[in-house]
């Protein structure tokens, strides 16, 4: 396990960050909009009762109880920007995409033997995976699942003998997170 990055390793982050926000920009205005239907619908209703009532709703007649961190995470973004701004939505979650390619890049290079180059295409292939792509212009809950799974993957690998108890704390934490938006973790 390499302990720190090189120069050459920091410069491709900030790129891969830029690209992530230039990206989701793009994104964002030009991929067209998807209809809120089904499951996005039962989200968006959820996060919206959140909101207005202080109330996290069973959806349907079987009284369907969906994983809370998704509806959870959209209320706060509907409260930061307002309810039904789905561009806003997307616009995060395409950030998030953005992050999933970072934690690949710096777990490729922290946690293996491939070269920088190797590395930085499996990031840039992460952001135009069309899964990501077409998840991230939906209100669905993968991408949030995807970015706390890799998150918690990335802490969990820089766990050591060495490691604080915040590093440890914080990979249950964002694992429990991720079981909380979808329990298939």
């Amino acid at each position: 396990m390499k302990s720190m990055l090189t120069k050459n390793d920091t410069i491709i982050l900030f790129t891969l960050a830029s690209l992530s926000i230039f990206l989701s920009l793009l994104f964002v205005n030009i991929v067209p909009p998807m209809p809120v239907v089904s499951d996005s619908m039962d989200y968006n209703n959820i996060a919206t009762s959140i909101i207005d009532q202080r109330v996290y709703p069973t959806i349907s007649n079987e009284l369907i109880l969906y994983p809370p961190f998704y509806p959870i995470f959209l209320s706060i973004i509907y409260a930061i920007t307002h309810i039904g701004f789905f561009t806003a939505i997307y616009f995060i979650q395409y950030l998030l995409v953005g992050g999933i390619a970072i934690f690949v890049f710096l777990i490729l290079r922290k946690f293996s033997q491939v070269s920088a180059t190797t590395a930085t295409i499996a990031s840039i292939t992460t952001m135009f995976w069309p899964y990501f792509i077409l998840y991230s212009q939906l209100i669905s809950s993968e991408i949030l699942y995807s970015f706390l799974l890799i998150l918690s993957l990335f802490l969990f690998f820089n766990i050591n003998e060495d490691s604080k108890k915040i590093t440890v704390i914080c990979t249950g934490i964002f694992m429990g997170l991720a079981i909380l938006t979808r329990p298939v973790a």
